[in-house]
């Protein structure tokens, strides 16, 4: 932690985005790259710090690039899980479409068991913060998705833990909007 701590400080991280900037075809590099930050972004009060630089927008962008390759996906929604433990990082992920591509790369990669648990640990963590978070996951068709993944892996646990834990919480938003349960949540 300390040396996660260190490398925040020592602006390694700007080392680590020219490196993924310069390369972005190269997967084996991205994929590393994803796992540095990961780990730099395991230290609390670095989680902050990433998002504020801008991992968000690269991140997702990396995703984008190298939607095919499923190390490169399930390092990144790795990524997106361990920052958007803050709220305010989840804010920032959503505003720059992270609910969508987690979808779409879920979706892509519905048959493989390690990314549908990074998918599913991902979109549990964008949607835990607010209600228009979970309208949002609704909206894109999110529900749909975390069943099918669901019944596509049901020995996976995490798919499963995760999967009906985000379901329960959609559940609870769509009462609040039919009234039938009052909100705790921002909106």
């Amino acid at each position: 932690q300390v040396n996660a701590r260190w490398l925040m400080e020592e602006n390694a991280t700007d080392i680590i985005f020219v490196c993924m900037g310069r390369h972005i075809n190269d997967a084996q590099l991205q994929e590393y790259a994803l796992l540095a930050l990961w780990s730099i972004g395991l230290w609390e009060e670095n989680k902050k710090d990433l998002v504020e630089v801008g991992v968000g927008p690269l991140l997702l962008g990396v995703m984008e690039t190298h939607i095919k390759n499923p190390k490169v996906i399930e390092t990144g929604c790795g990524v997106i899980t361990n920052l958007s433990t803050i709220e305010e990082n989840a804010y920032s992920l959503i505003n720059n479409k992270a609910i969508v591509k987690v979808l779409k790369v879920g979706k892509l990669h519905m048959n493989n068991p390690a990314v549908q648990a990074k998918v599913m640990c991902a979109l549990r963590n964008l949607s835990w913060w607010s209600d228009s978070h979970v309208e949002q996951l609704i909206s894109e068709g999110g529900i749909e998705f975390i069943k099918k993944s669901m019944q596509t892996h049901p020995g996976n646990s995490v798919v499963k833990t995760k999967g009906k834990e985000t379901l329960d919480k959609l559940n609870r938003v769509k009462l609040i909007q039919k009234g039938q349960l009052n909100s705790p949540l921002k909106v």
